[in-house]
């Protein structure tokens, strides 16, 4: 199992995936910071203004709350809404994992190593590898630009810092191996780029909850992984997080065992 950690790390630096990784998570967090910013310039609203634009008092608040933000609330607005980190990681994961099949690893893999379980397992630890290095990276990125940014604080505690951290690392851990186990089902980096889409954006998670709705059955949306991510909060909340912890462990504890059960029935030796 080490050497097949080994081997995934060195193909992930081999093939820049260490490199790419980061950098596409930094170029999309400063292009919206940078739209943040002209939003938010008050010069910028007077200059369209006097264009002829529609620009309103609401426009003005926005743009002084927009202001008023601290880095934490960025970085929360950024990752934990709209599916923004989700999609970088099953993207990146994605098209990682379906690497094994569409270059031919698995053929050398599997005689090597018959029981599916070390294959699994070294893979689970490698992709929680490059989830933490992006979580470090969007982290990083955002205590860098503090000094020349428009936000006046860094905002919350120690705590709040680490949990929001912590969870985001975590919940995108779980996203990656989902993004495993459904690159063991799908085997293309085309349509793993599809799937990364529809479940970053909560499409699933939409359906699930519409078709519980009508059914009259629990809200079962919420126990999705897109559900965890709208409901991180900037703040500690033991009684906020341990569900999500929870649901995070057991999304991922399940997509190893599918994960491990398909690869020993599909590509049996």
């Amino acid at each position: 199992m080490f050497e097949l950690f080994r081997m995934d790390l060195r193909r992930m630096w081999k093939e820049r995936f260490l490199t790419i990784l980061p950098l596409s998570l930094i170029a999309v967090l400063g292009v919206s910071y940078a739209l943040m910013s002209l939003v938010s310039d008050p010069f910028m609203l007077d200059a369209m203004a006097a264009q002829g634009a529609d620009v309103v008092a609401q426009d003005f608040e926005e743009a002084l709350q927009i202001r008023q933000y601290s880095v934490l609330q960025y970085l929360h607005a950024m990752l934990a809404n709209g599916g923004m980190w989700l999609m970088v990681v099953g993207c990146g994961t994605g098209v990682f994992c379906a690497g094994d099949y569409t270059r031919g690893a698995v053929k050398n893999i599997f005689p090597i190593f018959s029981r599916r379980w070390s294959y699994v397992a070294a893979r689970a630890f490698s992709l929680l590898a490059m989830v933490l290095e992006l979580a470090v990276a969007g982290f990083g990125f955002a205590v860098v630009l503090k000094p020349f940014s428009i936000f006046p604080t860094w905002g919350g505690t120690w705590l709040d810092w680490l949990q929001l951290f912590g969870t985001t690392t975590l919940l995108g851990w779980a996203f990656a191996l989902c993004m495993f186990f459904f690159t063991t089902l799908v085997r293309s980096e085309g349509w793993m780029a599809v799937v990364a889409l529809l479940l970053a954006v909560g499409f699933p998670a939409t359906v699930i909850s519409g078709v519980a709705g009508l059914l009259r059955l629990p809200p079962l949306g919420e126990y999705t992984l897109f559900a965890c991510s709208q409901r991180l909060t900037m703040t500690f909340q033991p009684e906020v997080y341990v569900p999500i912890i929870l649901t995070c462990l057991g999304w991922g504890a399940a997509y190893l065992l599918l994960n491990t059960w398909l690869l020993e029935h599909r590509d049996a030796a």
